[in-house]
């Protein structure tokens, strides 16, 4: 189910068809597995309205289809296309190398990780 927002009235659920049916706008932010690899596909976007907005920050494979960059939008000076770098700050990276080390001593001396990756946990089993 995902969430579709009525004005001023409270969002509701709806089905995952509903909402790629009645969308003007969808942002696809998904981390890869199974159940989101090839997520939006042909099918799906023939169910989508005709002039659809698709924001993709995913990793990997979530869609069959690649972007299709408009010529306006590559020559326009106020836009910035870039690859993910939501964890580009000095703060961030420092505390992605302290979780790693924290990961890294608690699985050598607990035989545990703190931050698991639920896919590759399920997959060690």
């Amino acid at each position: 189910m995902s969430r579709l927002n009525l004005g001023n009235d409270e969002p509701k659920y709806v089905t995952f068809e509903e909402l790629l049916r009645t969308s003007d706008i969808i942002s696809v932010h998904v981390p890869l597995s199974d159940r989101t690899r090839h997520l939006i596909g042909k099918k799906e976007i023939d169910m989508m309205k005709e002039n659809i907005i698709i924001i993709n920050t995913a990793r990997g494979p979530s869609s069959t289809r690649e972007p299709e960059i408009h010529p306006g939008l590559m020559k326009n000076e106020n836009a910035i296309l870039l690859p993910h770098i939501g964890t580009a700050t000095i703060d961030t990276r420092k505390c992605m190398e302290v979780t790693m080390l924290d990961n890294v001593k608690n699985g050598l001396f607990h035989k545990q990780l703190l931050t698991p990756v639920p896919e590759h946990a399920q997959a060690a089993r």
